[in-house]
């Protein structure tokens, strides 16, 4: 039962994809009511189905992942700090940061399909989109390091603001913060 094998896998990457409810329902029906042998085979328009949305939902995540993951390059791009490192300094921080590059995938077969979605399933696709700011902030970090070695992360309080007053008094309270740390080195607010 090479399809039926076959389908199970397509469903199996197939987790948050509600259009594929009624697939996963028809694959079922044919299980408990033991249709697997039947003609005309069901299970080839299954899988065509099953790997349509698939390749739909793949897609997708990787076209989110490029929208975010262009955003933060562009973002680090116009950083001074990184801006006067040198291309090898800049690799090796991408490296070590794994935002290198898009990850690729191919999607033009089934068999593809289910290779790229082992190699990085839909959720992982969200949870690597979701980590992409974080990781250029520690890439933005590690080129303020090395030119500044001495630099301090000063993240600002934060607070409910209602009116002119408080405005005017968080100001002076950040304002007292950074002079405090300046007089230790250079800052960079987070």
């Amino acid at each position: 039962m090479p399809r039926w094998s076959t389908l199970q896998s397509l469903l199996k990457h197939a987790d948050g994809i509600s259009a594929i409810a009624d697939v996963k329902k028809q694959a079922d029906a044919i299980y408990n009511k033991r249709l697997l042998l039947s003609n005309p085979d069901p299970l080839p328009d299954l899988c065509d189905e099953a790997t349509k949305l698939l390749r739909d939902a793949l897609v997708k995540a990787q076209a989110d992942y490029r929208s975010a993951y262009d955003s933060e390059m562009n973002n680090l791009k116009e950083n001074e700090n990184w801006k006067k490192l040198n291309q090898d300094q800049q690799k090796e921080i991408l490296s070590k940061q794994d935002i290198s590059g898009i990850p690729e995938i191919e999607t033009g077969t089934e068999k593809e399909i289910l290779q790229s979605l082992s190699s990085m399933s839909l959720s992982t696709w969200k949870d690597r989109s979701d980590a992409l700011a974080g990781r250029f902030r520690k890439a933005r970090h590690a080129a303020a390091e090395l030119l500044e070695p001495e630099i301090q992360y000063v993240s600002l309080p934060s607070r409910t603001l209602h009116n002119e007053t408080d405005v005017r008094e968080w100001l002076d309270d950040v304002e007292m913060l950074l002079i405090d740390y300046v007089k230790n080195g250079p800052v960079e607010m987070q």
